[in-house]
């Protein structure tokens, strides 16, 4: 009994190293725990990487835009010359008319305020508006004639309108010589 009372601390012993080796072999074939992130944060840290490819490629892609508007002549950035918008013309005013139409039969009147318009580029010589005021009473003249040569039908249609307005514009550009007009405007157009 002796000896058997040895041999159990002997095998307690060999057990307990058994375990000991078991659980050093356990603890290397085990993953080694270290530093590990949380989902979340490695789903911001995607979020983030992408906003910041984002804004790379905006600033690449502005500079490049920006690169090409510069070096381009009459076409900017797939704008042609006809989209750019220009300088509104400025107008000069012929004041108020009370004319009559061409109708013999019945009597018709036509009232209205005449304006012409003409590029911004006249008036910087200083001699255009002058030169209109100088012959504003001739050119009243002018348009008295050519709405008196038609009848209250005509000045219906929006048509012969138009080119009755060409006609005033041609007669007018055909007396100044230091600028053109470049349209004729009807304003509270009342005809009657």
């Amino acid at each position: 009994m002796g000896d058997d009372e040895k041999k159990k601390p002997d095998d307690e012993e060999l057990i307990g190293d058994e375990k000991e080796e078991e659980e050093g072999e356990a603890a290397a074939k085990a993953p080694k725990k270290g530093f590990a992130l949380s989902p979340l944060i490695v789903r911001i840290l995607t979020i983030s990487i992408g906003v910041v490819v984002v804004i790379i490629v905006a600033v690449v892609t502005s500079i490049i835009v920006t690169s090409l508007q510069s070096g381009s002549g009459s076409v900017k950035a797939g704008i042609d010359d006809e989209m750019v918008k220009e300088d509104p013309p400025k107008y000069y005013e012929m004041g108020d008319f009370n004319l009559n139409t061409s109708d013999k039969d019945v009597p018709h009147f036509v009232k209205l305020k005449i304006t012409f318009a003409y590029d911004r580029k006249y008036e910087e010589n200083k001699k255009f508006v002058p030169e209109l005021g100088e012959w504003k009473s001739a050119l009243r003249d002018i348009i008295g004639t050519k709405f008196s040569e038609k009848s209250y039908n005509d000045l219906q249609d929006q048509e012969i309108r138009k080119e009755l307005r060409e006609e005033i514009k041609n007669e007018i550009n055909k007396k100044v010589r230091h600028g053109e007009v470049s349209d004729v405007l009807f304003d509270d157009f009342l005809l009657n």
